[in-house]
């Protein structure tokens, strides 16, 4: 699996791939069976629920015997990052020059993930990697004499998530899958046997309201 993990990492750095292709996809080619979907939901924000869910992912796959597990019904990271025209002006900057820093700047912002549109950039991500904060420290312009001005001093940069294409529920609450695997000969009754156990220690850890 992390060969696997390396090699989509590596082409998720490619910038020279032509505009108008379909943005390439690296996939694992092995016997593929689901075991068991886990869903949570609950009276919260479905960003606290992306969260528990990628902590029970990762909790999952620290395990023995476990090795693929994909967050479903789940929309993509967005970042927005606007900044006023009145601050472009001021250091003479295009919206499209300052994406091409950011990605420059940014190993983890895969191909044809960032697009400029209405004045801001978005930034859409399957899995974050850097959050606001860190898109605020890029230096979009150094002066000759040293001094730098970053990203958040010229922009409003917030975390989000994609706005269209997600419909989990479950009970009219929020609700996002972790779809466990079994990959080649694994037994799924072993797997079932470790993913009860796990959810054992995780349920407790749950905030009030959200269920499994």
């Amino acid at each position: 699996m992390k060969a696997f993990q390396d090699i989509d990492q590596a082409v998720n750095r490619i910038r020279t791939f032509p505009d108008d292709i379909e943005q390439p996809e690296v996939r694992l080619q092995s016997r593929q069976r689901d075991v068991m979907e886990i869903g949570l939901y609950g009276n919260t924000d479905i960003w606290t629920l992306r969260k528990l869910a990628e902590r029970l992912r990762d909790r999952l796959l620290s395990s023995e015997g476990i090795t693929q597990v994909e967050i479903r019904r789940v929309p993509d990271y967005m970042t927005h990052v606007e900044i006023p025209r009145y601050k472009l002006r001021e250091y003479n900057l295009t919206l499209g020059q300052v994406a091409d820093i950011i990605v420059q700047s940014s190993e983890d912002i895969p191909a044809g993930a960032i697009e400029t549109k209405s004045g801001e950039i978005l930034l859409r991500m399957k899995e974050r990697k850097q959050w606001a904060k860190e898109f605020a420290n890029i230096i979009v312009i150094t002066s000759e004499s040293g001094s730098t001005v970053k990203l958040g001093d010229i922009a409003d940069i917030t975390d989000g998530f994609e706005e269209t294409g997600f419909h989990g529920q479950f009970n009219r609450q929020p609700y996002i899958g972790v779809e466990i695997f079994r990959v080649g000969e694994q037994s799924p009754l072993e797997i079932a046997s470790t993913v009860d156990k796990i959810l054992e220690d995780f349920g407790p850890s749950l905030p009030p309201g959200v269920k499994y």
